[in-house]
């Protein structure tokens, strides 16, 4: 124990988040977290890196909320973080939902971590929280080239295209979001050599999601640079991009064709058909009990008991493959009203953050808004992510971007009337 002393006493709490950022990462939806060993199984909590976070910050926030004569500011985006926490408890608690602690309790730490960024980090070091994502997105990419590449030439590895991340999707999310921050710092620097290490870093962020295969992560890319080379770029980056962005379309629709080609998607586990069958399971759902849903992480477990049966269904796969719908039918229409207005109300400050304060100045919230757009993009073709660090690290990044240079937590000053 006083070692663990002794280390917290050597980390800042902005560093100690950062940290955070990239353990979350590594152990949220990854490669080391879905294999099924019995020791990697204890090392991420069954899969999920809660108690792992838990045990590794416990004693470092302890430093950090221990402090004394703060005044603490809340903003809406922060209420409705918190109502979407208690509405997922209440659905759970009213329809007496089956591991309703430790559900609530993976998504309580994630979202717990977004808001201590919110509180933590001011808006002139919005980057760091950045900087620690795409590390761990940098290295992981390196891991899936030599993967890619061993593929190529005939050698076989116990890892995925996807690398760390069990999931290409998942992957592809991440990259086109770390990607979004690097174009939009490429088009707005003026400093030539930074422009080349962004130009080099977005062309290998390119090729990692090409090799992806992920139908989403390309739609989510495209759609996502398109948007910020249009509003951020020279008139001759756009003439540029009317050729490239063309070239790029091709490209991601052949190596859609050579994937559905290659996996036969038609007759393969998660594929289409699959999909179709979890998602008329969650309307009907919804059908069912529109009002109260069915409970809090509770649709998995009944995905069955709702299913078409006219349908043909994919042996393992229960998730609905849409967070909006997921949420409708788990938490009801309350929990829904919630989602929705969480993410309508931060694009809809960032999108007027941008509009008074210009691309240049308001850089942060520009690159919240694709941020998200990947997000609400990814929603409707995945299950939903609220126990994955990287949502609500993107709604913190966020907030930070729209409040003042003042910390969320300030000093009570005292007045000496002697």
């Amino acid at each position: 124990m006083a070692f663990l002393f002794f280390i917290s006493s050597l980390l800042t709490y902005k560093r100690f988040l950062i940290l955070w950022a990239v353990v979350g990462l590594l152990l949220s939806d990854s490669w080391v977290s879905v294999k099924s060993s019995a020791t990697l199984t204890l090392l991420c909590a069954y899969g999920d890196y809660t108690f792992g976070v838990l045990a590794l910050g416990g004693f470092v926030f302890s430093l950090f909320i221990n402090r004394s004569n703060f005044r603490f500011r809340i903003s809406l985006i922060e209420i409705l973080m918190i109502l979407y926490l208690l509405m997922a408890i209440f659905s759970g608690i009213i329809n007496h939902s089956t591991g309703l602690f430790y559900r609530t309790l993976k998504t309580a730490v994630a979202l717990g971590f977004g808001l201590s960024y919110i509180y933590a980090f001011s808006k002139k070091d919005w980057k760091y929280i950045i900087y620690g994502l795409s590390f761990f997105g940098i290295v992981n990419l390196l891991m899936s080239y030599c993967i890619f590449l061993s593929g190529v030439f005939g050698i076989e590895t116990p890892f995925p295209v996807s690398a760390l991340y069990g999931n290409r999707n998942i992957f592809s999310k991440y990259l086109s979001i770390i990607s979004a921050y690097f174009l939009i710092e490429f088009l707005l620097k003026r400093d030539k050599g930074k422009k080349f290490i962004h130009g080099v870093l977005l062309i290998a962020i390119f090729l990692g999601i090409l090799i992806q295969y992920s139908r989403s992560g390309y739609i989510e890319y495209f759609i996502t640079s398109t948007i910020i080379v249009f509003l951020c770029g020279s008139k001759s980056i756009k003439k540029i991009a009317l050729i490239v962005l063309p070239m790029v379309l091709a490209l991601f629709v052949y190596f859609t064709i050579v994937r559905i080609e290659t996996d036969k998607m038609n007759i393969k586990n998660s594929s289409d058909i699959g999909r179709i069958y979890v998602l008329k399971a969650g309307i009907n759902m919804i059908k069912a009990h529109p009002i109260r849903g069915i409970g809090y992480g509770m649709s998995e477990i009944r995905c069955n008991e709702f299913a078409d049966k006219s349908l043909p269904g994919l042996f393992g796969l229960t998730s609905i493959h849409n967070w909006f719908i997921a949420v409708w039918a788990e938490m009801g229409i309350l929990g829904l009203i919630v989602f929705c207005a969480l993410n309508y109300t931060l694009m809809h400050k960032s999108i007027k953050s941008v509009l008074k304060l210009g691309l240049f100045e308001g850089k942060q919230s520009f690159f919240v808004i694709n941020s998200l757009l990947v997000l609400l993009i990814e929603a409707f073709v995945q299950p939903n992510s609220d126990y994955q660090d990287i949502y609500w690290i993107i709604i913190a990044i966020g907030v930070i971007s729209l409040k003042s240079e003042k910390n969320t937590f300030q000093k009570i000053r005292t007045v000496n009337y002697g």
